[in-house]
């Protein structure tokens, strides 16, 4: 059968529902054939009333909040699948994403917000940022709206909610999505259990179990014991990031192939999203031109940076305190909006790297060393860190080399710590390989194991694509 014109619709259609595809909990929608068909889809979609701001010419943010709220269960199965709604009361929102699109210059840029994050909430007060979608709080979306734009100075200019049957339908829809498992582990709290290491097929409510899992318990086989994942939220976000990747190669394959499919997926999930009421066709083909150069053999078109913190205390609980010293040029970004390509940036030929061993893993600075090299970094030596053990992984720059530091941190993984260090003359960023260090993931690639050294953190995802039949 010709497949021209089908093809090109299908791949319009498959970006517009990968738009959507984003956020800890996020699924998709709407396939398009002709306007009217992306009306009809479009006004099925539950609305809510909040106070966003008016998009400017050149893009938008969209504010993408995955619910815990089990409003939506109406059956004995379902009550079985996510809990009784008059035991597990509010709501509350477990992924907080800013997805920033300028479709014009070509540049998207997805930032998850982490939930322990210590802000002020308009209304409720010094609090961790989640508590600001908290019902049982007085929160809400223009709580969250609010929190966001007074804490960070960012306009949101679009709402997006996403609950847990939301999720799991696309998953199920696709049928399952492959993550690797580095090693057994179960987490008590969401029900995700791995009696081994290795590649699964994860359904929808295995899926939903594994991108919620921030209680992760493992084995350790250098100790024989089992240990509590330290990265605890981070390390959530960081699988909730590949997971999506995965997930949207997975949509786009099935929808190019088979046109029919995305159109069945769309509309069996799009009743439960919720969308702020001037989401209209502009907003969604925004979306769309963002994702122009997704495909099913490049899921790099998405590009998640988790915004910098530093570990606290407050309010006699452990927080994290946003850093936005090292989030300053983040922060640019998500005000921007332009109509015309960036000039260029940082390449890795233009970026020497130093590599220091922290992580207590022999040998890891130097594999790690060669493969930046052959990412086509400059090799700047390597060594151990001098403070021994490091728990969380550091990316360290020079003045005026936090551009080549953002560049690398594509590289290294969301959940390491920029830091700017003056005291640095031999290299313009030096890595340190932390404990928690799980592999580079390429640049904005899935992560991938290193090759020497012993194991990983916990939930550590590598690609399946190289260790799954």
């Amino acid at each position: 059968m010709p497949r021209g014109n089908g093809s090109s619709l299908a791949r319009f259609a498959t970006r517009f529902l990968i738009a959507l595809v984003l956020a800890g909990a996020v699924v998709g929608f709407v396939v398009v054939q002709v306007n009217s068909t992306v009306d009809k889809e479009l006004a099925r979609i539950p609305r809510v009333d909040v106070d966003v701001t008016t998009a400017p010419e050149g893009g938008a943010n969209y504010l993408v909040v995955g619910s815990d709220s089990r409003a939506f269960v109406e059956s004995a199965d379902e009550e079985d699948a996510f809990g009784d709604p008059s035991q597990e009361t509010g709501k509350r929102s477990d992924t907080m994403m800013v997805v920033h699109v300028e479709p014009g210059a070509g540049r998207t840029l997805v930032v998850s917000f982490p939930r322990d994050l210590w802000v002020n909430i308009p209304g409720i007060g010094n609090a961790k940022i989640n508590a600001a979608y908290n019902s049982d709080l007085g929160g809400g979306p223009d709580a969250v709206i609010g929190a966001i734009r007074d804490n960070f100075g960012i306009d949101i200019h679009h709402y997006v909610e996403v609950d847990f049957k939301t999720f799991q339908s696309m998953v199920d829809a696709v049928g399952s999505v492959p993550v690797y498992v580095d090693r057994p582990m179960v987490d008590d709290f969401t029900g995700f259990i791995a009696v081994e290491a290795g590649c699964f097929e994860l359904n929808g409510a295995e899926a939903l179990a594994w991108v919620r899992s921030r209680h992760l318990e493992y084995l350790n086989p250098a100790t024989g014991r089992v240990e509590m994942d330290p990265r605890a939220d981070i390390g959530r976000i960081e699988r909730q990031q590949d997971f999506i990747r995965r997930l949207a190669g997975i949509v786009v394959e099935e929808s190019i192939d088979d046109p029919l499919k995305g159109r069945d997926i769309v509309h069996d999930v799009v009743d439960d999203l919720r969308v702020d009421r001037g989401f209209d066709k502009r907003a969604a083909f925004d979306l769309v031109q963002a994702f122009r150069s997704m495909s099913s053999a490049d899921t790099s078109a998405l590009e998640f940076v988790t915004f910098p913190s530093t570990d606290g205390n407050a309010g006699g609980q452990a927080v994290l305190f946003p850093d936005k010293t090292n989030g300053a040029s983040l922060l640019d970004d998500l005000r921007s909006f332009a109509d015309v390509p960036a000039a260029p940036t940082s390449r890795p030929s233009d970026v020497r790297v130093k590599v220091l061993n922290g992580s207590g893993r022999g040998g890891l600075a130097d594999t790690t060393m060669s493969a930046l090299v052959a990412a086509g970094f400059v090799k700047g030596g390597t060594g151990n860190d001098e403070r021994g053990r490091v728990a969380v992984t550091e990316v360290r720059y020079a003045n005026g080399a936090e551009a080549k530091a953002q560049l690398l941190l594509q590289y290294v993984g969301a959940g390491a710590k920029l830091v700017g260090d003056p005291t640095l003359d031999d290299a313009d960023v030096t890595v340190v390989l932390g404990s928690d260090f799980t592999g580079l993931t390429g640049a904005g690639g899935p992560a991938t194991a290193p090759t020497g050294g012993g194991g990983t953190a916990a939930g550590a995802v590598v690609d399946p694509a190289a260790t799954c039949s």
